[in-house]
């Protein structure tokens, strides 16, 4: 609890990367944004409860929401989330529709794999009625790594930063297990017991930790481009000349005219072209790609359409 403090923005400006994680419950959806900086350094940015059953749509709405919308850094600037995951344990069918379709912001389902030697995160499975990636997470480990950060007390590699708006019971959530050492056979083996009711909290955090795991960041070269967009004059935006920025501002000619909406739509961006200067088109699949070749409302010098694989910072 002492560990609680003002930022300076809505984000900090240590923050690289945002990761989400929602715990489905019976009656709400539990929700943890995570900061992410270098050397492992981390900032608990924002929770939230969204109240209601996760079996109606309009609960898993304003998940999305929450999911799209920017954040905001220091000085004005904004970033957007880079990747989500939801646990899986419960509402299964709920989870899988939502997070297929909220791929293109990749947002991915996710299960529990207690015992020892678990992968952080291992390699996702498809054997599902939805041909859904599913990542299994080695829950022992990774809580493991969130008590040792918690020990650190000095701000700075391996710290863990809380916002001051998060209250007490937040706190008790996030130590309420402790690892116990118990024989199975002779064997000695760890296994995580709560001490308390409540942890949702703790299962938040480590699915942060996870998903940030998954995400494979460069953090030089991540740390060296906010650094360009924080330093930007304010009302300047920044955009790169290269194809993304083309075809977008070409779609934007020809959408009051004859393309269709449905294939306006299927052209997703992963953050807020406006924002953080480090946005990066991607198509969504190569039937977008083929869809849009052949429109023949699209003038036919732009039906060139180059793909990225997926260069989000």
């Amino acid at each position: 609890m002492e560990r609680r403090e003002e930022y300076d923005g809505e984000v900090p400006d240590g923050v690289l990367v945002l990761t989400l994680a929602c715990d489905v419950q019976k009656d709400r959806l539990e929700i943890l944004v995570m900061g992410h900086g270098v050397d492992d350094e981390k900032w608990m940015v924002s929770g939230d409860i969204i109240w209601g059953d996760p079996s109606e749509e309009f609960v898993w709405n304003e998940l999305r929401k929450i999911i799209q919308r920017p954040w905001s850094l220091h000085k004005g600037k904004e970033i957007a989330i880079t990747a989500s995951f939801v646990d899986s344990g419960y509402l299964t069918p709920q989870v899988y529709k939502f997070c297929k379709q909220m791929q293109p912001f990749r947002v991915f389902a996710t299960k529990g794999v207690g015992g020892p030697g678990r992968p952080a995160v291992g390699r996702p499975t498809k054997s599902n009625s939805q041909k859904l990636p599913v990542f299994p997470i080695g829950t022992n480990g990774l809580k493991e790594v969130l008590f040792n950060r918690l020990k650190v007390s000095d701000p700075g590699p391996a710290y863990i930063h809380i916002s001051h708006d998060f209250d007490d019971e937040f706190c008790l959530q996030l130590t309420a297990e402790k690892a116990v050492k118990k024989y199975s056979k002779g064997i000695p083996r760890i296994e995580w017991v709560k001490t308390r009711a409540r942890n949702e909290a703790l299962d938040l955090s480590v699915l942060n930790l996870a998903c940030y795991t998954m995400l494979n960041v460069n953090e030089v070269r991540v740390a060296q481009k906010l650094s360009e967009v924080r330093e930007e004059k304010p009302g300047k935006v920044r955009r790169r000349r290269n194809w993304v920025n083309k075809w977008w501002d070409y779609l934007q000619t020809v959408s009051q005219k004859k393309v269709p909406s449905m294939l306006l739509q299927e052209i997703v961006f992963s953050q807020n072209r406006k924002s953080s200067g480090v946005t990066v088109g991607m198509m969504r699949s190569l039937n977008t790609k083929k869809k849009i070749t052949n429109s023949r409302v699209i003038n036919p010098k732009d039906r060139k359409i180059i793909f990225l694989n997926d260069k989000r910072i």
